[in-house]
């Protein structure tokens, strides 16, 4: 289980014992059946108490962002992403600039994603959704893929991403709003393809429209600091 998870239910076991200690306190106090009953009475409500918490706790934090943001802390990636990069090694060039947009999809126990490349002309040319959840590795993260590619379409390669999330200021509350990363891609012609990625969070977008909206907007900044 792990430390996010804990904690909630921590909470709960509190606000149980809680409840537990007023209803032994009644209970010391007045008979309702006999005392070795209302013992029993006072476990069985408990466990069923502890129950309906949990219950009410997880469906509190998956049913609104506000609670899953202070779940998360500063892990908190929901939402959609646009990202650029650039190819590396000696066939590469570094004035290519590729794009697309990921949503990531966080609930209590895991993160995934899913995502589309774009081309020049804003239409999907690869998709790629996620087989294993975030991985810590030193303080940095790793996700695996499973990619299809439009030039390959009946055929699944993968890839691997490590990131690095750039903190917005010290607060747990505040999560990353920008991811650096480096993704190796496995199988295909595009195998052992390496590339630098930068992940932008787009706070407002509702869909990956939104996203590409901004996207594009971005990349036209992009030009416009080229060209000055």
């Amino acid at each position: 289980m792990n430390q996010r998870l804990q904690r909630l239910n921590f909470i709960a076991i509190i606000i149980v014992i809680s409840y537990t200690v007023l209803v032994v306190k009644f209970l010391s106090t007045r008979t309702i059946v006999n005392p070795l009953v209302d013992q029993i009475g006072v476990f069985l409500t408990s466990v069923g108490f502890y129950q309906i918490i949990i219950d009410v706790l997880y469906r509190i934090v998956c049913g609104s962002k506000t609670a899953l943001k202070l779940y998360w802390g500063r892990e908190f990636l929901d939402g959609l992403w646009y990202y650029s990069y650039v190819r590396e090694g000696k066939d590469a060039d570094p004035n290519k600039v590729y794009f697309g947009v990921w949503r990531f999809e966080q609930d209590l126990f895991r993160t995934k994603v899913s995502g589309i490349g774009l081309n020049d002309a804003f239409v999907v040319r690869s998709r790629v959704r996620s087989i294993t959840d975030l991985i810590e590795v030193n303080g940095a993260y790793e996700i695996f893929n499973i990619r299809t590619d439009n030039a390959a379409p009946d055929r699944d390669f993968y890839s691997r991403s490590s990131m690095s999330f750039d903190k917005n200021g010290n607060s747990w509350l505040n999560c990353p709003v920008k991811i650096r990363g480096k993704t190796i891609i496995y199988g295909g012609v595009l195998t052992g393809d390496t590339h630098v990625d930068v992940y932008v969070k787009c706070e407002s977008a509702k869909t990956e429209d939104d996203a590409i909206v901004m996207l594009k907007e971005h990349l036209k900044s992009l030009v416009t600091h080229a060209n000055t």
